[in-house]
């Protein structure tokens, strides 16, 4: 069985070659990358016994400001388990620490990851 710290780094070492082999291509112009490129300005996390569901949002405009919330409509659904979660959770954690102008940013959730 692999230890925590083989797992991370095998999943590390997956996700940096499918992002070089992947974007490589997408960012130079070439075709279409075989996952799905989605913006989205909202998220949901769901969880239960068998991991995480994270649905990804984005708002309708609406008129002026000040008015009731904008609808808003899923882009994208990812559902992982919870080690994998727990992994995301670490990774972004370390990429925000190293954005001078997100890391130092007011969260507006009502609960933090940290």
């Amino acid at each position: 069985m692999l230890s925590t710290a083989d797992r991370k780094q095998r999943l590390t070492l997956a996700l940096a070659h499918r992002m070089d082999t992947s974007s490589a291509n997408f960012d130079m112009g070439g075709p279409m990358p075989d996952y799905p490129d989605i913006y989205a300005d909202g998220v949901s996390i769901s969880a239960s016994a068998y991991g995480l569901t994270l649905t990804f949002t984005l708002s309708e405009p609406t008129g002026a400001p000040g008015t009731e919330a904008s609808p808003t409509r899923p882009v994208g659904r990812i559902r992982m388990g919870a080690a994998l979660a727990a992994f995301v959770a670490e990774t972004l954690r370390a990429a925000l620490a190293n954005q001078p102008l997100i890391g130092t940013a007011q969260s507006t959730s009502p609960k933090s990851i940290s």
